[in-house]
């Protein structure tokens, strides 16, 4: 396990124990591309976990969380 993993391993316990909220910010680089940060927040602190180019994606609500599942 890498230290990034295991950092967050401290974390995911934490969400567990309780609970967290899911924070997406969309935004567009320079170029012209589009793109969806993920974050989680709690109590233990706020960590992004990855950001997509989202450039093809109809910006809704439900397409957000097919972007996060897959």
């Amino acid at each position: 396990m890498d230290k990034v993993q295991k950092c967050l391993e401290k974390y995911k316990s934490d969400w567990e124990k309780w609970g967290c909220t899911l924070i997406c910010d969309g935004w567009t680089d320079g170029k012209g591309i589009s793109l969806t940060n993920f974050l989680v927040n709690s109590p233990s602190g706020t960590v992004f976990l990855k950001s997509i180019d989202t450039s093809d994606v109809i910006k809704d609500g439900q397409k957000c969380m097919n972007c996060w599942t897959t």
